[in-house]
């Protein structure tokens, strides 16, 4: 039993750092001088979108929990007003029922298509662990309402993969804050 548990523990840090290598990966662009040339019509065309963020989000339901994440988000428009907003990365949520504490670290990705306005999914992947022996796999799948990637105020339903008494979690109202790290960009896939 007791390597069982090691082995799920070592599987979700895995899966932990192999998110964070794409999380934290950087795009190599062209060389200063070539940067330098392009027009300004242009240089709003070659940015890519892409943003380091931070996460801030409280879930309701039989057992709360509290998050914080960080996540690379990326943001388009489209020239009208349907465009998209994606993000994926890891992070950790702590789960309150009762008196009772636990910790779930978590990878997930969100899509809002802003078509129809304001739709969005996010679908998280996490282990609710107490550090004593005990956890759980869990799924959660959100639907709800966002504010170009912005907030979130989303229906999730928590899927118990294993051991489906700890820390019990199932119907839950979320509200989300997405924080942008510096400037928002925005990738310009028009014409």
């Amino acid at each position: 039993m007791q390597s069982a548990t090691t082995i799920r523990r070592a599987i979700i840090l895995l899966l932990l750092l192999f998110c964070g290598n794409f999380l934290f990966a950087q795009n190599i662009s062209s060389s200063g001088s070539e940067a330098d040339s392009l027009s300004k019509k242009d240089r709003s065309k070659s940015d890519t979108g892409i943003n380091l963020m931070m996460i801030v989000a409280y879930h309701s339901g039989i057992s709360r929990s509290y998050e914080f994440s960080i996540a690379r988000g990326h943001s388009v428009y489209t020239g009208g007003y349907p465009g998209f907003f994606m993000q994926y990365g890891g992070g950790v949520e702590v789960f309150q029922h009762k008196n009772d504490i636990a910790f779930a670290p978590k990878i997930f990705y969100e899509l809002d298509p802003f078509l129809p306005p304001m739709c969005f999914s996010r679908i998280n992947l996490l282990y609710v662990t107490d550090f004593k022996g005990r956890g759980s796999l869990k799924y959660r799948h959100e639907i709800g309402f966002s504010f170009e990637g912005g907030f979130n105020v989303n229906y999730g339903y928590t899927f118990n993969l294993t051991n489906k008494s700890f820390f019990r979690a199932t119907h839950s109202l979320n509200l989300q804050w997405n924080i942008f790290v510096g400037k928002r960009k925005w990738e310009n896939i028009t014409e």
